[in-house]
């Protein structure tokens, strides 16, 4: 792998097929565990939860890694089996709705215990059991596709750091004591996905320092193209048409994830 630059497509194809072939490996895992299940007759009675870590690009944008805060990189597998919907012979299906993985432990306790869910403070460190997520029983359940509600998001959060002065090792490593002293914070919404990169304090309390803004982004995902990713190809930031949507953005990233819970959004 080059430090700078683009990968040779010798090595790029050998790279894609490896990474297929793990994805290969790990579906028929995941089945034989189902399958497994269905042996033991413990199919309708045990919830199912896959998820996994954030994928490589493979080239997408020049870019390899996964150390970005593009689609391609913070978006990854979130599926659950309900055994109620399983046994009421729900056909498998995928939602629309903005979720994180913390919603993983709210749902889990709700679909399998029904039992109040411990959810966090504003301050929550001295917390010792509690969930910032919500429970998407009434997503996977669909009760009323048109007329329910659920606790969904407006917005998903994520953030990658920018190590600058790291010697010897990868860039995003933050090794260096006084790293990392700039801070790439991202939204997702069901349209946009907009960045800013801001100057970062560390101590004593990790801040974003949002008036030092360094570079911003953002991205039109009804131009979503599964096969060259056209959504993120151009930068729209600057656009004078963009202006009120940047603005509006830009509000919602600073105000953070908790105003972007809401209780009024459809499940379409």
């Amino acid at each position: 792998m080059p430090e700078f630059g683009l990968v040779d497509d010798a090595t790029a194809k050998h790279f894609r097929r490896s990474y297929w072939a793990a994805v290969s490996f790990i579906d028929h895992q995941v089945g034989a565990i189902l399958q497994e299940l269905g042996r033991l007759q413990l199919r309708e009675d045990t919830v199912v939860a896959f998820i996994g870590d954030h994928g490589w690009q493979l080239g997408d944008l020049g870019e390899f890694g996964k150390k970005t805060n593009f689609e391609r990189a913070t978006r990854a597998p979130f599926i659950i089996q309900d055994p109620i919907m399983l046994h009421s012979g729900a056909v498998a299906t995928k939602s629309l709705a903005l979720v994180e993985f913390v919603d993983l432990m709210p749902t889990l306790i709700d679909l399998a215990m029904g039992i109040q869910i411990p959810t966090c403070p504003a301050n929550s460190t001295e917390v010792a059991l509690c969930t910032e997520g919500k429970s998407l029983k009434q997503i996977i359940r669909r009760v009323n596709r048109t007329k329910a509600k659920a606790p969904l998001r407006t917005a998903a959060f994520m953030q990658y750091a920018a190590c600058m002065h790291d010697e010897g090792v990868w860039h995003d490593a933050c090794a260096d004591p006084q790293e990392p002293q700039i801070m790439g914070y991202a939204i997702r919404t069901r349209q946009w996905r907009y960045i800013e990169w801001v100057r970062f304090q560390k101590a004593p309390v990790p801040t974003p320092l949002w008036d030092e803004l360094l570079g911003s982004e953002l991205y039109d995902h009804t131009l979503a193209d599964t096969v060259d990713n056209k959504a993120e190809s151009i930068n729209v930031v600057g656009e004078p048409n963009n202006t009120l949507i940047v603005q509006a953005l830009s509000k919602q990233l600073h105000a953070g994830w908790r105003a972007a819970i809401t209780t009024t959004h459809s499940l379409e």
